[in-house]
């Protein structure tokens, strides 16, 4: 069992400020409240040490995962070596029970606690190869180019729909050059992610590995290499497929309550929603596996969203038995004595 440290420290991250919480083997808690900048936080640990005359080993944090505003913790506490955890903020908040009422300094509060209370089954915060965090920050970057593409766009048909010709050609005239560039810059981004790939052979081969399964495209395997980490993060396509909200859970209760099994809304909606076009993609092709499994569920009667859910599953899986077996796919239509 891990040693439980002198000082557990819960932190509140926003844009501009850090809550932080300091609980002690004893329960007492102390409280502050710093800016959010990398001096500020260097000063604090500094300052907690020469107070009560500790050590990095005697020190230990618990923070939500806040992206870019936890980035000067991370990068101080992983420097020094003392130990970090960040879990996701549900996750803290579903564990602490009911709580009324809400502040800052309380939610510090509150992540010290679980954070002492799950000690031995936390895991340490390491953080990614440079290749991934670069990976994931031109990930961002291309979100926002898509949120402001569909914002170019506008309603189009509407105005279409509604406005005479040269009404609408007028309107979409005047944001087409800013369109047109940032659909380059969208496709400049996704060039810079596979060239990121294509550079590091590690990423490469897995790469290679994940796309070999029908309907996974490069920019599909380049999420799953973001999300799992190289798959570090994720070795088991169960607590992936639970992770991206494919997976079905039972509902009953009793005698009184027994539904279907159904997927929780606890999920990566966007990995959902990547998984569930590359599925759609194994169904256009009627000679694939996938798609004749599909319609062979369909003709016995299965609802066809559970049917397509299972071939997000199945997608998963198959992924995560390249990466294990360390094999490019090979569909089973195409293998002898299997159909």
């Amino acid at each position: 069992m891990k040693r439980l440290p002198k000082l557990i420290g819960g932190i509140d991250i926003s844009k501009h400020t850090l809550d932080i919480a300091l609980i002690s083997e004893k329960e007492e808690i102390l409280s502050f409240h710093i800016n959010n900048t990398a001096q500020e936080f260097r000063d604090f640990i500094k300052g907690v040490k020469e107070q009560f005359k500790l050590r990095n080993s005697d020190l230990a944090f618990c923070a939500e995962d806040m992206g870019l505003y936890a980035k000067f913790l991370t990068d101080i506490l992983v420097k020094m070596s003392i130990p970090l955890f960040l879990e996701s903020p549900l996750q803290i908040k579903r564990s602490l029970g009911l709580h009324r009422g809400k502040t800052d300094k309380a939610d510090a509060i509150r992540i010290a606690q679980y954070a002492k209370k799950n000690f031995s089954t936390l895991r340490a915060w390491e953080p990614p190869r440079q290749n991934i965090q670069e990976l994931k920050q031109l990930w961002a970057i291309r979100k926002r180019l898509l949120k402001v593409k569909i914002i170019l766009k506008g309603n189009s048909k509407n105005e279409r729909h509604y406005l005479d010709t040269i009404a609408a050609d007028t309107i979409a005239a005047h944001s087409l050059r800013s369109l047109e560039a940032v659909t380059k810059d969208i496709l400049d981004v996704e060039k810079h992610l596979v060239n990121i790939v294509r550079s590091d052979e590690g990423l490469k081969h897995q790469l290679e590995l994940i796309t070999s399964v029908p309907g996974i495209g490069n920019l599909i395997g380049i999420q799953i290499i973001i999300h799992t980490n190289e798959f570090k993060d994720f070795s088991c396509p169960k607590k992936f497929a639970s992770f991206c909200g494919v997976a079905p859970f039972p509902w009953s209760s009793g005698i009184s309550v027994s539904k279907k099994t159904k997927v929780s809304f606890y999920a990566n909606r966007e990995l959902k929603s990547l998984l569930h076009l590359a599925a759609i993609g194994n169904l256009r092709k009627s000679d694939s596996y996938l798609s004749q499994y599909f319609q062979k569920k369909v003709k016995e009667g299965k609802n066809k969203m559970s049917v397509l859910n299972a071939l997000r599953n199945k997608l998963i899986h198959r992924i995560f038995s390249c990466i294990n077996n360390n094999k490019r796919y090979e569909d089973p239509t195409t293998l002898s004595g299997l159909s």
